[in-house]
């Protein structure tokens, strides 16, 4: 049967390429997600199968994409992904970080204090993804405070660990609202607090452009602990004699 002229080679092969639309064929050539309207911002071509002959196959879907290829869309996708076209969510901010702008959008269990629907956003939706359930060690909201410790500061709690109860994501906080904040975690200063300590104690997990300051801080608050413990073991020598 031949490919009808309006359509594009590789959709008449069979229902899952079909189905596809310019965001899903960047999905699945590139692995990063994009929403309808950001799609249409990937400034690189995307690739057909039309250059191919009809008689070659691959028993790999998309065979015909080279890797050069794939890495130019991957990067005009990623360009497209963080180029500032962050868009609002018909279901409010995200119920987790709060925040009211967002490249992608996604579905969560989290429900606003009316129980209509809080979505994730996109920075949020991998990880909160990755603690989702519960397990034999934890419960579902443990799991979800572990989501929302890793997101404020970049430390993954341990298994067999749990983070502070009064640590929630946003949708569930005393001053979560559908409408949002214009920055991630910024309802609670008690939430910065812990930020600044989890970045004291590991600087590593700071941004690039604040892991100089913590690692001063770090190392000032190493070398007073030394000195407390030189005194000490000096005061208990003199109390010995």
């Amino acid at each position: 049967m031949p490919a009808p002229k309006d359509a594009d080679r590789w959709r008449r092969a069979h229902d899952e390429c079909a189905s596809l639309d310019r965001a899903g064929i960047v999905h699945v050539l590139t692995g990063v997600f994009l929403k309808t309207e950001q799609a249409r911002h990937v400034e690189a071509p995307l690739p057909t199968a039309s250059a191919w002959p009809w008689n070659r196959t691959s028993d790999r879907p998309w065979a015909f994409v080279s890797d050069a290829e794939r890495e130019a869309l991957r990067a005009a996708a990623e360009l497209a992904q963080a180029d500032g076209r962050s868009i609002l969510c018909s279901d409010g901010a995200c119920g987790c970080c709060g925040r009211r702008y967002s490249s992608a959008w996604f579905e969560s269990e989290l429900q606003w204090s009316d129980g209509t629907p809080a979505p994730l956003c996109g920075e949020c939706d991998t990880v909160w993804a990755r603690w989702g359930g519960t397990t034999p060690h934890a419960t579902r909201e443990e799991r979800q405070r572990a989501a929302v410790l890793e997101l404020v500061s970049g430390y993954r709690l341990p298994m067999g660990h749990v983070a502070p109860a009064e640590l929630e994501p946003y949708c569930r906080s005393s001053d979560g609202d559908p409408v949002g904040r214009t920055t991630p975690f910024a309802w609670s200063p008690q939430l910065e607090v812990l930020r600044a300590e989890i970045w004291t104690a590991r600087p590593d997990l700071a941004p690039e452009d604040r892991q100089a300051e913590f690692t001063t801080i770090h190392d000032e608050r190493v070398a007073a602990e030394l000195a407390r413990r030189r005194a000490e073991a000096e005061q208990e020598t003199v109390a010995a004699w």
